[in-house]
């Protein structure tokens, strides 16, 4: 199929060379749930401050988790990573390439 459009082993589409698609899928969907906010039902008067707290936490969490999830990946943070290279078969020894292989499989 053309246009980036082909479905991996897997079976799940690219969405571009580099699978740009998936960062504007996210976009949407994250911007779907914070606009959702906006049309709320409200919850009964003894349930929204259990509620509230219950899904400040969660922001608080979530944020904590993007944060140090940013920290940790440093430079490598970007919604288009290079693929890793690995070294011609002919250039390794067997267990080294093999090592290799699995260490890129994780």
């Amino acid at each position: 199929m053309s246009g980036g459009h082909h479905a991996h082993r897997h079976g799940l589409p690219t969405l571009g060379r580099r699978g740009g698609g998936w960062v504007a899928v996210q976009i949407v969907l994250i911007g779907g749930i914070l606009l959702s906010a906006l049309a709320g039902r409200g919850w009964p008067g003894t349930l929204q401050p259990v509620v509230y707290a219950i899904g400040g936490s969660a922001i608080v969490g979530g944020g904590a988790l993007l944060l140090a999830g940013g920290v940790r990946l440093g430079n490598a943070l970007t919604p288009f990573p290079a693929r890793r290279v690995l070294p011609r078969h002919a250039d390794l020894g067997e267990a080294e390439l093999s090592r290799r292989l699995r260490a890129a499989q994780r």
